[in-house]
């Protein structure tokens, strides 16, 4: 894991409200930036799990609404699966 303490703001939890945090904060303020997720993935539509667990949407990236690489060329780091 990263050290946090090199970092102006940590957010914990990779889901809509912690990223919708994390990018306005960037927006605004010059601030160093890391979201910890606890999740394999961030950015994705919670709502489409049970498409997915249906079979009417085929694969789980479909879901994802932003990739790690738009975070990372914001300036936001990103720790998953911690």
């Amino acid at each position: 894991m990263k050290d946090i303490r090199k970092y102006d703001l940590a957010i914990i939890g990779g889901g809509a409200a912690g990223l919708t945090t994390a990018t306005h904060v960037k927006r605004c303020r010059d601030l160093s930036i890391i979201v910890i997720s606890k999740d394999a993935h961030i950015s994705y539509s919670e709502c489409g799990i049970p498409f997915k667990l249906s079979g009417k949407v085929n694969d789980f990236d479909s879901l994802i609404v932003k990739t790690p690489d738009f975070f990372d060329k914001m300036g936001i780091d990103i720790e998953l699966e911690t």
